[in-house]
């Protein structure tokens, strides 16, 4: 019989309004030159905090046994889920992809950033039901 094998992921619920693009007092001056950088609607201070986790949890590792009683080793696989009601309309989904692109490139002189990023350009892993977006909290 063919066993089925499955890859662990790590799953990241990624929320924006507040989260990835702050509000309120958190919100620094759009006009402060080292806010954002180009093509990317987020604050590369939200999106270094995420690189950040994203690196962290890529950095996991866990000893676990197989079926044959075998230690493996499995690395940190971590995805990001879109949770936001931004993933209600392909266009919100489409800018945030862009900006994460945009990000990237910003940063391209830092390899391991591009590394780190690259599962995560050009779509999500998965969104949660879109149908609910006005009431979360039957997700």
């Amino acid at each position: 019989s063919s066993q089925l094998t499955m890859v662990p992921v790590d799953v990241i619920f990624l929320d924006i309004d507040g989260v990835l693009l702050p509000f309120g007092s958190a919100k620094k001056s759009s006009q402060d030159e080292d806010y954002k950088c180009d093509d990317c609607i987020f604050p590369k201070s939200t999106m270094n905090a995420l690189t950040k986790l994203l690196q962290k949890v890529g950095d996991i590792s866990l000893k676990i046994k197989d079926g044959n009683n075998k230690q493996q080793t499995i690395k940190g696989n971590p995805v990001l889920v879109l949770s936001s009601t931004w993933r209600a309309q392909q266009e919100f989904i489409n800018d945030i992809l862009n900006s994460f692109k945009g990000y990237v490139a910003f940063v391209q002189k830092q390899q391991e950033v591009q590394q780190i990023w690259k599962p995560h350009l050009d779509a999500f892993f998965d969104l949660v039901d879109p149908c609910y977006h006005a009431t979360r909290h039957d997700e």
